[in-house]
């Protein structure tokens, strides 16, 4: 694109002369052995010159049955000169998303999207014919964040996919879709989701204003978004949720959220975020609220146990022993009798094991890695007991630990857990009680400091809209008598 606006100018028209239209687009794409030149003759008597230019990949066959291109040749097959010029300045192909570009600039981001240029000798425009465009998966099954009932969709790599998505879920006018554009030079397409008249005041425009904040080369995937608008990019915290479901992107939409869609990224993000966002699961406003509200408890129960459990293991086990029952602390000091290293050293040994198992256990193909993470660990647990170089309540300590981290259905929190649960270890075994707490009120400061596209990150999660399900941890039923209220009011309107 650089290299095109230097020569031709950022509003190069494009003229009526073929040759000179396809020397032009050559110069642009010099070197680019993957591009197809085809030279077509079109109309009754063949003298209508055109040439289509696309990208092996990114077309099916040429034949009549089954390419777009095709069949436009097809149709312009028994047409005189005339005619066939009056065809493309009308835009009368029969095609739905043909779409006319006047400058080289437009013209070269539409071929890049993957579908067909076709010049023709005599029309001072370029068409861009769609067909399958570029390869993808498509729509998946969903691996990640799954629950114990919902859709199993899984967003894909195409934008535009998951826009349609999202359009399956809320069939309504009300749902908004802002394009945008990010890299200089990858030209990434990118979609902003919301609810007009549910969406606060300026939400978009913050968010369009973050993406434009700094000005990169490349967007790939929509983790760099997320780095890029982070505020406090100081904090192992996240401060923008990501997600791969369609349902919860369509339900946070619903509560007043934003969804930014990068294309070839099957992650999307939802803005903007708070704390309680990462506690709460895509299948919660399917179960039973008693239920819900129960597990949701389990959950920030998990979450404190995954960052200070280790801490205050050691903390009980090095300082305050007074914390202990006499028969535990008498179990734990017969465990440790034959150890040779403290508490500290044991706990960190077995959490730095656990964590490389963990990222070996990601990194291995297919299902050796799900082997690796659970026998690697067992063997190392019972080998390192066996050894005498930790003690068997070591073990469960950890194991606890990890399982706590599991059962939290925000991954990107549960990685700043990992982080934050060394540091409360060593703090803990270096200065005791009062290091564990002061570390404990420096670590709510902190969250309550942060926050996301402006709003307070430990804010209570309240919809937008009077919904029967609140977003706290204990949640509401849905046949609330307010509830039946407000949907009798809302038909009582509808009627008047």
């Amino acid at each position: 694109m650089e290299r095109m606006n230097q020569v031709y100018g950022e509003k190069a028209r494009i003229t009526t002369d073929l040759k000179k239209n396809e020397a032009i687009f050559k110069s642009i794409f010099a070197q680019c052995e993957d591009l197809v030149y085809r030279q077509l003759s079109l109309g009754k008597n063949k003298d209508v010159k055109a040439v289509a230019v696309f990208t092996e990949p990114t077309i099916g066959n040429m034949q009549l049955h089954s390419s777009a291109l095709g069949q436009t040749l097809a149709f312009l097959g028994n047409m005189e000169r005339h005619e066939v010029l009056s065809r493309f300045r009308y835009n009368s192909l029969g095609l739905l998303d043909v779409a006319e570009f006047s400058t080289w600039e437009d013209a070269v981001y539409g071929f890049l999207s993957g579908d067909i240029l076709l010049m023709v000798d005599g029309y001072d425009k370029v068409l861009k014919i769609p067909d399958k465009g570029y390869p993808g998966l498509g729509v998946i099954k969903a691996e990640t964040e799954k629950g114990a009932r919902g859709s199993l969709e899984s967003f894909s790599d195409s934008v535009k996919t998951n826009a349609a998505l999202l359009r399956k879920r809320i069939r309504t006018p009300e749902l908004k879709i802002k394009q945008f554009k990010v890299g200089v030079r990858s030209n990434t397409l990118g979609y902003i989701a919301y609810m007009d008249g549910i969406v606060k005041p300026g939400l978009v425009e913050n968010i369009q204003e973050a993406l434009e904040r700094y000005r990169i080369d490349r967007v790939t995937d929509s983790g760099v978004m997320e780095q890029l608008m982070e505020r406090s990019w100081r904090s192992p915290f996240p401060q923008i949720q990501s997600t791969k479901s369609p349902s919860l992107a369509a339900e946070e939409l619903l509560e007043g959220r934003c969804v930014v869609m990068i294309d070839n990224s099957p992650e999307v993000l939802l803005l903007p975020t708070a704390y309680q966002n990462y506690l709460i699961a895509a299948d919660d406003a399917y179960s039973n609220y008693q239920i819900v509200s129960f597990v949701r408890i389990l959950r920030y129960l998990a979450a404190f146990c995954a960052m200070a459990f280790p801490g205050i293991y050691v903390l009980a086990a090095t300082y305050e022993n007074q914390l202990l029952p006499t028969g535990l602390l008498l179990s734990f000091a017969e465990a440790e009798k034959n150890t040779p290293f403290s508490a500290l050293i044991q706990v960190f040994f077995m959490e730095v094991s656990f964590e490389l198992l963990r990222e070996a256990g990601l990194r291995m193909p297919g299902s050796m890695g799900n082997a690796i993470g659970i026998v690697g660990g067992l063997i190392i647990g019972q080998a390192a007991v066996e050894a005498g170089l930790i003690s068997p309540i070591v073990v469960i300590v950890v194991a606890f630990t990890a399982l706590c981290s599991f059962s939290i259905p925000g991954e990107e929190i549960t990685l700043s857990f990992r982080i934050m649960k060394f540091f409360f270890l060593f703090v803990a075994g270096l200065l005791g009680l009062f290091g564990f707490f002061l570390t404990l009120l420096g670590l709510v400061a902190h969250l309550a400091s942060l926050t996301s596209m402006g709003q307070p990150y430990l804010q209570p999660v309240s919809s937008a809209l009077r919904k029967p399900m609140r977003k706290s941890i204990v949640r509401g039923r849905f046949a609330r008598k307010e509830n039946q209220v407000r949907l009798r009011r809302e038909k009582e309107n509808e009627e008047k």
